[in-house]
């Protein structure tokens, strides 16, 4: 028996609504497409931090491209190189692949949603600064230091934890310059306990700046620490998601960080009392935590421990990772420790030392079979 089926027409008015709609999306300009697909499909989804590049891109857009329409990018792969080649000029071929990639995005939306017909993203030529950088430019960040060796990676450790014991034993040291980041002059600066205390978790731990901020008491567990959310330091809107959910993981790491934590958490109670009660381990009342305080303040101490180097405290994590593998911790397992979902970045960004390890399993394995 042949199955029924019945059709059901629109009604005029809602066939006209739609055509309306979609001839107003069409002639919309490029930049304010950007910025409605942002809050229709983006907002809430995604962490505060990605959706500020979200906006960031839709602006660039808007002082770079203001008079280009979405109807400009049909069909059109000239407009859309053109579009890359001038974002290149003033960015570095990691942000350019972020920027293609978030108006790609777009432009996919665009088409599945019947305001355009096709986009020809396919054979686009990435091009950035780098590009127009001379021999010593290239070869200064070919060679750029990117991490601690182990041995300055094991006196840094040694050195944090003997420092903060001592400090441990004080009342809250601060600068006694106020930073002139502080809008609010009633904050004050994050005492040298804490700054100390984050640095050696980051140590022990590879974590990411915000996952560390993020920490509070009931994530320390006897032989390992909890990452399952983060701290919002630059806007200072509380706890947030963890960059995705592969980076939700139960962190394993020695006893000492787990004792030197817990005489923290004494000192903490100790100083402020209930007003720290609901921030995070690593926040202190009436401060505000900026990313550049950190980078100065660790560079002060690779400068007083008399290591020759001149890194960012993101440089931290760097560091762990080749540490690891330099000891010959599994890509898998450091995978997990530091919230990959697989191996592929370990791969591409530390592929240098996992040649040099199978290289040396090639030796041992041509010893073990004489």
């Amino acid at each position: 028996m042949q199955e029924l089926r019945v059709v059901e027409e629109q009604p005029p008015v809602v066939a006209e609504f739609n055509q309306l709609f979609h001839q107003q999306m069409r002639h919309m300009r490029l930049s304010k497409y950007m910025d409605w697909w942002v809050s229709m499909y983006k907002e809430n989804h995604v962490r505060p931090v990605t959706l500020r590049k979200y906006r960031m891109d839709a602006k660039w857009l808007r002082l770079n491209a203001s008079k280009m329409r979405l109807s400009d990018v049909e069909n059109n792969r000239m407009v859309l190189q053109w579009l890359i080649n001038q974002y290149g000029k003033n960015h570095q071929k990691a942000t350019v692949l972020d920027f293609k990639g978030h108006l790609f995005a777009a432009l996919r939306s665009a088409v599945d949603d019947d305001l355009l017909k096709k986009v020809p993203l396919s054979q686009i030529e990435i091009h950035s600064v780098e590009q127009n950088w001379t021999v010593e430019q290239k070869n200064a960040k070919r060679t750029e230091v990117k991490a601690l060796d182990a041995s300055e990676y094991r006196i840094v450790k040694t050195r944090l934890y003997i420092d903060l014991e001592d400090e441990l034993k004080q009342a809250p040291i601060r600068a006694t310059k106020h930073s002139k980041l502080f809008k609010n002059k009633a904050n004050v600066c994050v005492s040298d306990q804490t700054k100390l205390m984050l640095l050696s978790v980051l140590f022990h731990t590879g974590c990411r700046f915000s996952e560390a901020l993020g920490i509070t008491k009931e994530d320390v567990h006897p032989n390992s620490i909890m990452i399952n959310k983060t701290w919002d330091y630059k806007t200072n809107t509380g706890f947030q998601k963890t960059k995705n959910d592969a980076s939700i993981r139960d962190v394993a790491v020695d006893e000492n960080i787990i004792k030197q934590l817990n005489n923290f958490i004494a000192w903490k109670q100790e100083h402020f009392g209930d007003a720290a009660k609901t921030l995070p381990l690593l926040v202190e009342p009436k401060t505000r935590t900026y990313n550049d305080t950190y980078n100065h303040f660790f560079k002060s101490l690779l400068k007083k421990y008399e290591i020759g180097k001149d890194l960012s405290v993101h440089k931290i994590r760097h560091t762990y990772i080749s540490y690891l593998l330099n000891e010959g911790v599994s890509a898998e397992s450091i995978a997990r420790q530091v919230g990959h979902s697989d191996t592929s970045m370990i791969q591409k960004v530390y592929g240098h030392l996992l040649a040099e390890r199978a290289a040396e399993d090639n030796l041992r394995i041509r010893s073990l079979l004489r």
